[in-house]
Parts: structure tokens; C-alpha cells; sequence
């Protein structure tokens, strides 16, 4: 029977990996809304633009072939915003300790916390944030360990 290539990793290089997937899931999903954003803009703007250029009823031959040009874009820029909605819920439904989206920049320090090992209920974001790069950093026998013993050892 073969073993997983996880299954062959130490404990710490396992909480380590499970972090970064984590950070990269957040990352995408971070980078995949911004766009999501633009292309709302982006869509509404258009809409405006064909509506404006259905007003009145006699159009020359370059005003009809500039709104089909704007119809065409607008058609272009649904399908681009559908996917991009799409790719969201993958990202969402990947097998990872994340649930769902994260609703803003605490929950997101909360479950990598989670993941590495940390207690995040008294700390700041400020100070998760330190304790998460920190860790994400170091060698390979520090990861693993709680962060009260990692910060007496120093």
C-alpha cells in the first residue's frame, strides 16, 4: 500500500503546508473579488451607455453600429463577471479547514491562526499577523510549536 506524500510529512511541515494552501485560497478568492468589483463597474457603466444610445427613435448607420458595439461588450463583460462568480464558488468549495468566504480581514487571521496552532483570542490583529509570518518563516522544528514557547525560546 502507498502512503500520500502528506501522510510522509512531519507534523509541523504538514501545519505548514495546510497554512499556505490556506493563505493561497484566501489570496485567490481576495484576488478573484477585486475583479468580481471591476467587472460590476464595468457592466453598469455599459448598460448606461447602450441605454443612452437607444434614446430617440431615427439612429444613423455609425450610432446603431456603436450601440451594437456597446451590446457586444456588455454581453462580453456578463459572461466575464458569470465567471468570475463561478471560479468564487470553486475556490469556496475547494477541501480546505475554510468554510466559506471570509467576511473580513480578522476572520481570515482567525482560521490561519487555527490552522497553525495559535490562540487568536487575545491577540491583535497586528500581533496575529506578526505570530502568523513569523511562523510561516521558520525552520522546520519551530513551526509545530505553540507560540508561548516559541517567544520564551528567543
Amino acid at each position: 500500500m502507498k502512503s500520500s506524500p502528506l501522510s510522509q510529512l512531519s507534523m509541523e511541515s504538514q501545519q505548514e503546508f495546510g497554512a499556505l494552501l490556506l493563505l493561497d485560497q484566501l489570496m485567490r478568492y481576495d484576488l478573484l473579488e477585486v475583479e468580481k468589483d471591476n467587472l460590476t463597474e464595468t457592466v453598469s457603466l455599459l448598460e448606461k451607455e447602450v441605454a443612452e444610445l437607444k434614446k430617440g427613435f431615427f439612429r444613423s448607420d455609425e450610432q446603431d453600429q456603436e450601440l451594437n458595439f456597446e451590446k457586444d461588450e456588455l454581453r462580453e463583460a456578463k459572461e466575464a463577471l458569470s465567471q468570475v462568480e463561478k471560479e468564487m464558488k470553486d475556490v469556496t468549495k475547494e477541501n480546505l479547514e475554510v468554510s466559506g468566504p471570509v467576511k473580513d480581514e480578522r476572520q481570515k487571521l482567525d482560521v490561519m491562526s487555527k490552522t497553525l496552532g495559535i490562540d487568536s483570542k487575545s491577540k491583535s490583529d497586528e500581533e496575529l499577523r506578526g505570530i502568523i509570518k513569523n511562523k510561516i518563516g521558520q525552520p522546520e522544528n519551530k513551526i509545530g510549536q505553540p507560540e508561548n514557547e516559541t517567544q520564551t525560546k528567543k
